[in-house]
């Protein structure tokens, strides 16, 4: 390159105020001076920089030809932080060469020396370098090498003709050997995600209503809250007057608002509630305690519409799903029973709370649950018969509910506990066949996306899934309150452990930096906990399944 000489400064050549702040530094103000101690606008002045200190000027205290730090002048080799030496003034090309063939040939340009191109260069100049050395007749071009562009002295893994081993060459405190931190990056590239290395999942559990049986829970990006629906029985006298309610819970797991009645029964159990977030508002299915589906619409504030009859049942209810179509219509459906009867219905209700009629949506259904993608829905459930066994289907079904496209996903005789979620490109669907976790993903036309894939469940039963952006995360309740990370790729990454409790059928929602679970503890326990919510999971927006190499 360029050689570079001596670099004057001419006094007020520069001139930075007092109080300016650096970006990357504390909050605390830095004061950057000029001729700092007690001098005029002279550069040059007694002005160390230093990033770690409050007060500081910038340069160095060399010394000083021409001029003192004091009386105006310039003083000589004066270098301001952050910014390099000039180049070198020249005439002819001549006066800039090194004398090095590696760096390529510099020339003069405008009277000042100007580096040449490097000779030996990667296709792949971003991940990847080519070793240079200086020959008798010039320069010799050796094997290419990852590049260490963050200068921590490993190089970058994503150079595919000679790959390293660090697995982001854009951060210098990520590369093998590096301690695992809880920020959801593979610190130390070791292909495992923060939990895979031992890091325990972040918040704590809290009881948010004791004596509670159902929930559900869905977050308001508008506000960085979740809204839990949840409902219990009647209890004890004295007990609250109602038994389906709102909560609303902030990001760190904390009640903002309680307890905001929904319905009211004299005795007994009103039934399954869900949640889901509209774009302005939570929406909000439940029973009534006798069979009867119910709706309302409900600020983050608390602030409750009006209820809205749904469907009165001929038969028991057993659960409920709600999304929403952005601007459009709410869709619900429900799994009812009677005898040896079970069925999947539902109905759409509009911006207005006029309720459509109702569509049958799966003959022998059992289960239910409904998500959105590319304005139109998609009904996940499993379709159980005498003679053949249980398999699983997905219903796809327009804003209006009207029919798209039905098809069954899996024939296994075993197959059963559907959850479905939209990451807005495909709906990712999970279930369990026999001895595995199942999950594949299809369109909202009902086309096939990624083939099925398995992991084996010991124990896990797929409950709630939720989209992260990158791919989703499947819970369990089963055993224990567990997730598994299943990648938009279809590969399954970490399963891990958030909770010790059991929990029939544990609710997920994702939101800003991170997810809110809500569930009640084991319904075949003799004492109710009531249901409880955990807040966690900054760590996991990136899936260990889906990491990026660098």
């Amino acid at each position: 390159m360029a050689r570079i000489g001596k670099t004057l400064f001419a006094a007020g050549a520069i001139a930075v105020a007092a109080g300016s702040s650096f970006v990357g530094c504390s909050s605390s103000t830095r004061n950057l001076g000029i001729g700092a101690h007690g001098g005029t606008s002279g550069a040059g002045g007694d002005a160390g920089a230093d990033a770690s200190s409050g007060d500081s000027g910038a340069g160095v205290d060399g010394p000083h030809e021409g001029g003192t730090p004091d009386d105006g002048g310039a003083g000589g080799d004066f270098s301001v932080a952050g910014m390099g030496p000039a180049p070198e003034a020249c005439v002819v090309n001549d006066d800039c060469d090194d004398a090095l063939a590696c760096n390529g040939v510099e020339t003069c340009v405008d009277g000042a020396c100007k580096e040449g191109h490097p000779l030996c260069v990667s296709a792949d100049a971003d991940h990847c370098e080519v070793l240079c050395s200086e020959g008798a007749s010039g320069a010799v071009c050796g094997a290419a090498q990852g590049k260490d562009a963050d200068k921590d002295g490993h190089l970058s893994a994503a150079c595919k003709a000679a790959p390293g081993d660090d697995c982001d060459d854009t951060n210098a405190k990520i590369h093998p050997g590096a301690s695992e931190s809880c920020d959801g990056f593979d610190n130390d590239c070791n292909g495992k995600s923060d939990l895979g290395d031992g890091l325990q999942v972040s918040g704590t559990t809290e009881v948010l209503w004791s004596n509670a049986k159902t929930s559900s829970i869905a977050y308001s990006p508008t506000d960085n809250v979740y809204g839990v629906a949840l409902s219990r029985g009647t209890g004890p006298a004295g007990a609250d007057p109602y038994n389906t309610a709102l909560f609303v819970i902030g990001a760190n797991n904390k009640p903002t608002i309680t307890a905001v009645p929904l319905t009211s029964i004299t005795s007994g159990y009103s039934g399954p509630t869900a949640i889901t977030w509209g774009g302005t508002e939570f929406g909000i299915a439940y029973g009534d305690g006798s069979d009867g589906v119910k709706f309302r619409r409900a600020g983050a504030d608390g602030l409750v519409h009006p209820q809205v009859d749904v469907s009165t049942l001929t038969s028991s209810l057993v659960s409920l799903s709600i999304a929403r179509v952005p601007n459009g219509n709410w869709g619900i459906v429900w799994h009812e029973a009677f005898q040896s009867y079970h069925g999947v219905r539902g109905r759409t209700v509009n911006g207005a709370d006029l309720v459509s009629g109702e569509f049958a949506i799966g003959s022998n259904g059992v289960g239910g649950q409904i998500a959105v993608l590319s304005g139109g829905f998609g009904a996940a459930f499993t379709v159980s018969s005498p003679a053949t066994g249980s398999s699983v289907s997905l219903d796809n079904r327009s804003a209006s509910f009207a029919p798209v496209k039905a098809q069954t996903l899996s024939t296994g005789a075993a197959a059963n506990h559907a959850v479905v979620a939209s990451n807005g490109a495909v709906f990712g669907v999970a279930w369990l066949d026999g001895a595995n976790v199942v999950f594949r993903t299809m369109t909202d036309a009902g086309a096939a996306g990624c083939a099925p894939v398995t992991v084996a469940a010991n124990g896990f039963i797929p409950g709630d899934i939720v989209s992260t952006g990158r791919g989703f995360l499947i819970v369990s309740g089963a055993t224990k309150i567990e997730a598994q990370e299943v990648s938009n790729a279809c590969v399954f990454g970490q399963r891990f452990t958030i909770d010790p409790d059991t929990a029939q059928t544990p609710h997920i929602a994702g939101g800003a930096k991170g997810f809110a679970l809500a569930w009640d503890d084991n319904k075949f326990s003799a004492a109710l906990k009531g249901v409880q919510t955990r807040t966690f999971g900054p760590q996991l927006l990136r899936l260990s399944a889906e990491r990026d190499p660098a």
